[in-house]
C-alpha cells in the first residue's frame, strides 16, 4: 500500500530538506519586527530605525541572491 508524502513544511525546501536560510530569514524579520515595535515605541535611540533596516536588508537579501545566483530558468516560454 503506497502512502502519499506530506507536503514540506514551511522551513523545507521542495525535496523535504530542511533550510538552513529559511530560519535565518525567518529569525531576522522578527528582530527587525521587535526592534520595528521599540522604534515606533521610542524606546530604542536613534539608531533603532538602522537596525530595523539591517535586520530587514538581512531577512530578504539573502533569499533573493540566492534566486538569482541558482537561476531558475523561465517556465514562461
Amino acid at each position: 500500500m503506497l502512502s502519499n508524502p506530506s507536503p514540506p513544511g514551511f522551513l523545507q525546501e521542495a525535496n523535504g530538506m530542511y533550510s538552513s536560510m529559511r530560519l535565518m530569514s525567518l529569525l531576522s524579520l522578527g528582530a527587525a519586527i521587535v526592534f520595528g515595535l521599540l522604534t515606533v515605541l521610542g524606546k530604542s535611540g536613534p539608531e533603532g530605525s538602522t537596525i530595523t533596516i539591517a535586520f530587514l536588508t538581512g531577512s530578504f537579501g539573502p533569499k533573493i541572491g540566492q534566486k538569482a545566483l541558482e537561476g531558475k530558468p523561465d517556465v514562461s516560454s
